[in-house]
């Protein structure tokens, strides 16, 4: 009886679900077919053309040094991930490529301005050219996701950006989820400062390393970026348990407290 129901349940979605793509009009069918275009241009650039072979740390390390020289090298470096972001290559090797080149300090603040700016345009191109679709099909279901978000995502949100999750899933997804802009940039700044600088500490002292001790400084460095991780992740999970013990406890106290007036 219950999986006939569950059934009963699953074909009467899929028959709303169906409904609703019928009448979903041109112009919104338009707008979702440039967006997946502009999301599977970076895999195909990658998997079909040389990009593929030149976007890689070394690669680019090696282009940064020839015209690290030039006041314009940051803006060729911050373009290069704002177009990155937008057609969804990932940007690691961009990011150890800049702490590689620019050092700690240099390094972080370009990779910050950079992953910040190419998270800005992504979203912004998923909620231009998605929304209006998801909107058609979610309906209501949108805007309960968009109350959610607003009373409890703000965290959540925060927490995403230290798991290892692909760049453009994290900035179409929050777009097409209904992440409000003002949220969004603020759980995407707070999210990339600490990362960012982690990787690229790491890349900075994995390059300036010699001879024997390169292995030394590649085991270190890892073990930093692990550890660092590992914390960022858990911080909003361990505030969250902290609060709730500290509930807990000044319930108990009170309870106690009232139990002891009753019984004067």
């Amino acid at each position: 009886m219950a999986e006939q129901t569950l059934i009963a349940r699953l074909r009467a979605h899929a028959r709303t679900l169906l409904g609703a793509l019928r009448t979903v009009p041109r112009g919104i069918w338009l707008k979702l077919a440039g967006l997946v275009l502009i999301v599977l241009t970076g895999t195909a650039l990658i998997a079909f053309t040389p990009l593929g072979d030149y976007f890689t740390w070394e690669n680019i390390q090696a282009t940064l040094d020839q015209i690290g020289a030039q006041w314009w090298a940051p803006i060729v470096f911050i373009l290069l991930f704002i177009i990155s972001a937008a057609i969804a290559i990932p940007p690691s090797p961009l990011v150890m490529a800049g702490g590689a080149v620019f050092g700690i300090a240099l390094g972080t603040l370009w990779n910050v301005i950079g992953l910040f700016l190419g998270a800005l345009i992504a979203y912004i191109i998923g909620r231009s050219l998605g929304r209006d679709f998801i909107a058609h099909i979610a309906g209501e279901s949108l805007k309960k996701a968009e109350a959610v978000f607003d009373q409890r995502g703000f965290w959540p949100l925060v927490q995403a950006r230290f798991l290892p999750m692909p760049f453009a899933f994290m900035n179409y997804g929050a777009a097409l989820a209904g992440v409000k802009p003002v949220q969004y940039l603020i759980t995407t700044i707070l999210g990339l400062l600490p990362t960012t600088l982690m990787h690229t500490t790491f890349a900075s002292m994995v390059v300036r390393a010699e001879g024997g001790d390169a292995k030394a400084w590649w085991s270190l460095a890892w073990g930093i970026a692990f550890v660092g991780v590992g914390v960022l992740t858990n911080l909003p999970t361990l505030r969250a348990e902290l609060r709730r013990r500290k509930r807990k406890k000044e319930m108990r106290e009170e309870s106690e407290r009232v139990v002891s007036e009753t019984a004067d």
